[in-house]
């Protein structure tokens, strides 16, 4: 596939931020989900900046499925690739999301999280993993914190090895 222009992913992140209609943003968040994941090419260093501070200010939409949707499209837009740092100011949006109102834009967060990389989650990641156990949160924290990867967390790891929970 060749690379998509810078125009159209910032164009596609402003309008998942900020249109009237649900419809319009989903489908516009869906749509930079594809166009925007590092698959299609490298995402122009034009467009990684705005990108990322719409998709962070979306994620403070008052509409739920609107942050659903965002929370996971982040991680596939900035998944981890070699030679590529996540926006911090996305990373750390979705450390926030990780105590929303919603279930599902939290779980979507740690997800992201994970896909991501971020580091700078560990710690969050971590006490939510011991606070919710085995519960889906606990599992979804336990989750982002194996795709991380960090040698910090290998205590949590080593911990549950004898655990009888399959998760």
């Amino acid at each position: 596939p060749a690379a998509v222009p810078a125009e159209v992913l910032t164009g596609l992140s402003a309008v998942a931020r900020q249109d009237e209609t649900m419809k319009t943003r989903l489908a516009a968040a869906y749509a930079l989900g594809t166009l925007g994941a590092p698959f299609m090419g490298p995402m122009p260093e034009a467009a990684a900046g705005p990108v990322a501070a719409d998709l962070a200010g979306a994620l403070q939409h008052p509409d739920a499925a609107t942050r659903q949707v965002v929370a996971r499209v982040a991680g596939r837009v900035f998944l981890q690739v070699a030679g590529r740092e996540v926006p911090p100011v996305l990373g750390d949006a979705l450390v926030n999301a990780m105590n929303d109102g919603d279930p599902l834009v939290r779980r979507w967060a740690m997800d992201s999280l994970g896909w991501l990389k971020y580091e700078r989650a560990v710690q969050a990641l971590t006490e939510r993993q011991s606070y919710y156990g085995r519960s889906e949160e606990g599992s979804a924290a336990l989750h982002a914190l194996a795709r991380i990867a960090a040698p910090a967390s290998a205590p949590v790891f080593r911990a549950l090895l004898s655990s009888s929970a399959p998760a």
